[in-house]
């Protein structure tokens, strides 16, 4: 989904809207998102999905704030969670935003 063009549009110069979807990762890893070959094995599970500095995907739930609030899957917190982007992205594996995307107009 980080490379669909054809669904999304990258937004990242936009204020953020609700349903917006936040990409994250390892920071100044910016070479590797644009040179990343996806390899697979002949069940068809991505084999080095490591090499790919975006690792997380969050959708933002409100704007009210400066600091918008997002929904996401959290290891540490056992399950779904909104938390402030700026929280999330304490964490060094969340720590830079790659994109953000919205859906397309149909």
């Amino acid at each position: 989904m980080f490379h669909d063009d054809r669904h999304f549009r990258r937004v990242d110069q936009e204020a953020p809207a609700v349903g917006d979807l936040v990409w994250l990762g390892y920071r100044g890893q910016e070479r590797n998102v644009t040179s990343f070959i996806p390899q697979f094995n002949q069940f068809g599970w991505l084999q080095n999905w490591r090499d790919f500095p975006v690792n997380h995907v969050g959708i933002v739930a409100s704007t009210d704030e400066a600091d918008p609030l997002i929904l996401h899957a959290s290891q540490e917190k056992h399950g779904t969670t909104i938390e402030p982007l700026s929280v999330i992205q304490t964490a060094k594996r969340y720590a830079q935003q790659y994109a953000r995307q919205r859906l397309r107009a149909a």
